[in-house]
């Protein structure tokens, strides 16, 4: 396993999260999905890990919605992720003929001038698309990453209603192909914090009162301990001293794997074994206040640790 804070990780690196992931694949059966929960905690590794291990039945698309600032960049993104998924991803190939041959003319469709009028229709015609390449009994399931982001981007550069609109829209959909199609939706700002601000100006709407909401977890203590136990083996360490400094590690940080992988890669920084004799001091940050990008990208920095060595004989310099 690699040493990665705040980098992509495998798949099959993601510890401890198969039993929120069965709980949200029972979820995905019967309606779309909400998935909260505080920075770091390892949404989008949840997500991709659903993509990469899908279960039978579903169709996956993950999507990164942070830089689409306008509904045509949002279809142009579904049909982009859907050619690039079709010819990357094994379980889905055999479906990438019929889409290359559709492609082209519903690109055109988007970059038309009249496109901003009818983003409506341009839509649905994407997930229509989606739906009929698919096999009858095989449901399209578009996990979006970072959507709050995206509706908050929005509502910056076109206003409110048109956020409102696009909110209705997509409900409107999930409804009319409830046997077809299904969402799941997170982001590292809550969605409540841009509802909120669409409520103040105006919006009388539930827009998502048809979907599941749940909230990740941090990991357990067995999984972080295993966690950190598998990458305190990629370091110096000395063998007979990685579980007990795992479980210092899981006693400091919780069970945030971005915080577990931060700490551990500070200690193979020491160019030295990392020793029990130290101790670490961690401080995450507080929840957000409001949707700013600003504020919610400086919740990604690397939270403050502090890593100590102590001498023979001196007293610990932390609790």
């Amino acid at each position: 396993m690699q040493i990665n804070p705040g980098g992509r990780l495998d798949p099959k690196d993601v510890v401890g999260r198969d039993r929120e992931i069965d709980r949200y694949w029972r979820v995905l059966q019967r309606q779309g999905l909400l998935l909260s929960a505080e920075p770091r905690i390892g949404k989008t590794h949840i997500l991709l890990k659903m993509r990469e291990e899908c279960r039978r039945g579903y169709l996956p698309f993950y999507q990164d919605l942070e830089a689409v600032h306008s509904i045509a960049d949002l279809v142009r993104s579904v049909y982009g992720t859907v050619e690039q998924s079709l010819s990357t991803l094994p379980n889905v190939k055999a479906y990438a003929a019929k889409w290359s041959t559709l492609l082209p003319k519903k690109i055109a469709g988007i970059d038309v001038p009249t496109a901003d009028a009818t983003w409506q229709v341009l839509l649905a015609e994407a997930f229509e698309s989606l739906i009929n390449l698919a096999d009858g009994n095989t449901r399209i399931l578009m996990l979006w990453d970072e959507f709050p982001l995206m509706l908050h981007n929005l509502q910056r550069r076109a206003g409110p209603d048109t956020v409102i609109h696009l909110l209705d829209h997509l409900r409107a959909l999930r409804l009319a192909r409830a046997d077809r199609l299904r969402f799941l939706f997170t982001g590292s700002i809550g969605l409540h914090l841009v509802l909120r601000s669409l409520r103040e100006a105006g919006n009388t709407n539930d827009p998502v009162n048809d979907m599941a909401s749940l909230t990740v977890p941090p990991m357990g203590q067995p999984d972080t301990r295993e966690l950190a136990t598998a990458l305190l083996r990629e370091t110096g360490a000395v063998p007979a001293a990685i579980p007990r400094l795992a479980s210092e590690i899981v006693k400091r940080v919780g069970g945030f794997p971005y915080y577990v992988h931060h700490v551990v890669d500070q200690l193979d920084q020491l160019r030295r074994p990392p020793e029990v004799g130290g101790c670490v001091r961690h401080r995450r940050p507080s929840r957000p206040r409001s949707p700013r990008p600003r504020e919610s990208q400086l919740l990604h920095h690397p939270s403050v640790v502090v890593l100590y060595r102590r001498p023979a004989g001196a007293r610990p310099p932390c609790p």
